[in-house]
């Protein structure tokens, strides 16, 4: 996000086809994700590859674990909603890997896009009713220091150095908590559940266990 506008970018290795897009305002992190897979599926030159397998990376697990998925096969997603057209043609999704030169080039795209006004009258995507941005929070966000807004990003959006997440993305063998080893370290856990931190969750929140969600 830059100058007040989302953005989102795709870059297909073989072809070299490099494309930026501003979502102007309102887009979420998981929109942009979600339209940046569907500007790719949707080509003519992926829909109609030879390849016998096309691979669409994204690092983005909230948008790779959506509700229309069908299954999964060695860490693949495969959507029939977004690839039906391409679906003989093999088309899968495929968690990505921070620092790869292609997902670096695809971030620097996104960046490009959110640098520029949308084509178009706002909202580019659509945004939930009664659930409109909060500019306040946005402000409040954009305040805080490098370190601070990086945690909360990772918060907001799932994009964090705990196990679970890396285990997903290949990286970790072991999606469990280092600290109980007890459930899958991810931040419902470490914040509401986790034993060895029950002391310092009682002395913040007032309880040693926080409830509601779950634990995956």
């Amino acid at each position: 996000m830059r100058n007040e506008y989302s953005g989102a970018g795709i870059y297909l290795e073989n072809s070299g086809v490099q494309q930026s897009y501003s979502l102007g305002s309102y887009a979420t992190v998981f929109q942009a994700e979600v339209f940046a897979i569907l500007m790719v599926a949707q080509r003519e030159d992926v829909k109609n590859c030879t390849e016998e397998r096309i691979f669409i990376c994204s690092d983005s697990q909230a948008a790779l674990s959506c509700k229309d998925k069908i299954n999964a096969c060695s860490g693949v997603r495969r959507y029939p909603g977004v690839f039906s057209q391409a679906e003989e043609g093999g088309v899968c999704l495929d968690p990505g890997t921070y620092g790869i030169p292609e997902n670096e080039r695809a971030d620097q795209l996104a960046r490009l896009g959110s640098g520029e006004p949308p084509q178009g009258p706002e909202p580019i995507l659509g945004i939930l009713r009664g659930n409109g941005p909060d500019m306040s929070k946005t402000v409040w966000l954009l305040n805080l220091g490098r370190r601070a807004l990086n945690q909360m990003v990772g918060i907001l959006t799932g994009h964090s150095r705990l196990r679970r997440h890396l285990h997903l993305m290949g990286i970790e063998e072991s999606p469990l908590c280092p600290e109980c080893e007890e459930g899958e370290d991810t931040l419902i856990h470490l914040l509401g559940h986790c034993i060895a931190f029950g002391r310092l969750r009682r002395k913040v929140f007032g309880t040693g266990e926080l409830q509601g969600g779950g634990d995956g």
